[in-house]
């Protein structure tokens, strides 16, 4: 399979469907994924009649964190469930392939929904949280295993889930490394929905139309003012609101 297989786009009116498209291997993370993500995004960014972009993963994997079999560098050993126990190479090769693609989804122009079916392991668990909001499979199984192998979350990871799951549940995943399942993931607002499997698609894409029909330009900035206060704090997110309103007042007078 060739680097331009590795990444599926597909077309439903307004909705993009991308999809990772390594399941021999589980959809584990590496460049050769990470590169044709980005040109991904930004053709999806670019083309204006692409409204919503839903994000998944082909076969029984959404993504089952790092490529640890990467030629020449070694296996890693593996749990019972078939899951890396420890890193086989630099974290600095992880962190390479991954943190451009986790810039480009965090501050995404267009609502951006993963759709998690099976494994969403270490990297796998971070990429939801860096969009819009999840869906799951009654499948999904999510996990951030990196400080039982020594390492720590990246990108921010810790501080990402706990945007959506709160300091304590962040914390509990981070420092166990336990894996939690997709009804769990949903009472703990990792999630807003859960489907069969079967549906997961289904759902997703219709979720994205019903994001499609938002106004573009209100979505975005509404968007903007969650990220900037999680960021930035109260204050600051309430002043930059009140330029955030000029600007779309002006965008709408101009389409007008």
């Amino acid at each position: 399979m060739n680097a331009a297989d590795a990444v599926l786009v597909q077309r439903d009116g307004p909705v993009a469907l991308l999809s990772f498209n390594r399941p021999e291997r589980l959809n584990a993370w590496g460049s050769d994924l990470s590169e044709p993500m980005l040109e991904s995004l930004e053709a999806l960014r670019l083309d204006e009649d692409v409204r919503a972009v839903v994000i998944t993963g082909e076969g029984r994997a959404f993504c089952a964190g790092a490529n640890l079999k990467r030629p020449g560098r070694g296996d890693s050993p593996t749990d019972p469930s078939g899951m890396p126990t420890r890193p086989a190479w630099k974290r600095r090769d992880i962190d390479e392939a991954g943190h451009p693609v986790f810039d480009a989804l965090s501050h995404y122009p267009k609502p951006l929904i993963a759709a998690v079916n099976g494994y969403a392991i270490g990297i796998g668990s971070l990429i939801p949280v860096c969009c819009s909001f999840a869906i799951a499979g009654e499948d999904a199984v999510f996990s951030l295993p990196q400080v039982r192998l020594d390492i720590l979350p990246a990108y921010g990871g810790t501080l990402r889930l706990a945007r959506f799951v709160g300091r304590g549940h962040a914390l509990n995943m981070a420092i166990t490394g336990r894996r939690v399942g997709a009804q769990e993931a949903l009472e703990m607002g990792l999630v807003v929905a859960v489907h069969p499997p079967e549906r997961l698609r289904e759902e997703a894409i219709a979720l994205a139309r019903d994001a499609a029909r938002a106004p573009g330009a209100a979505a975005r900035l509404t968007q903007e003012s969650l990220d900037l206060g999680y960021e930035s704090g109260l204050e600051a997110t309430a002043q930059a609101d009140l330029l955030r309103e000029s600007a779309l007042r002006a965008e709408l007078a101009i389409e007008e």
